[in-house]
């Protein structure tokens, strides 16, 4: 799920109602508008609500924080997107065989390490308990 705040606009009922539905997920929170002096939705609302969790802060107009916005969706999508099961830890491997190794590999490495963390975390236990297929390979 991607949701994305305004920060110049005034905490109502709807953002509640989207913050009951991003509670318990796997999603990418963004707040639009960093750029304005006078936010009236701020990175500390936004936890308070759902809990301390990555928030991408951004301001469109300005194009500030924009590419990590298309990491994180680059990171889900090709974690998710395989035809074998493997474990995070394979998968990063073969990513990086097939991309190479970059500037940013160490940070995709570590958010995708929370990505998993976050998903156990909402499980209860390893994710891999549910597919022990993925271990033997």
């Amino acid at each position: 799920m991607i949701a994305v705040f305004d920060a110049s606009r005034e905490f109502d009922s709807e953002d509640e109602e989207i913050f009951n539905l991003l509670k318990n997920k796997i999603n990418i929170i963004i707040l639009n508008k960093i750029d304005l002096n006078n936010k009236k939705i701020t990175r500390e609302i936004i936890e308070n609500k759902i809990g301390e969790k990555e928030i991408i802060e951004i301001s469109a107009k300005e194009n500030i924080g924009i590419e990590k916005i298309y990491e994180k969706i680059i990171n889900l999508c090709d974690l998710m997107c395989t035809k074998v099961n493997m474990t995070l830890e394979k998968r990063l491997i073969d990513i990086m065989v097939r991309r190479g190794v970059h500037d940013n590999t160490v940070y995709h490495i570590k958010e995708a390490q929370k990505l998993k963390e976050q998903i156990d975390e909402m499980l209860g236990h390893n994710v891999y308990d549910l597919f022990p297929d993925v271990l033997e390979n």
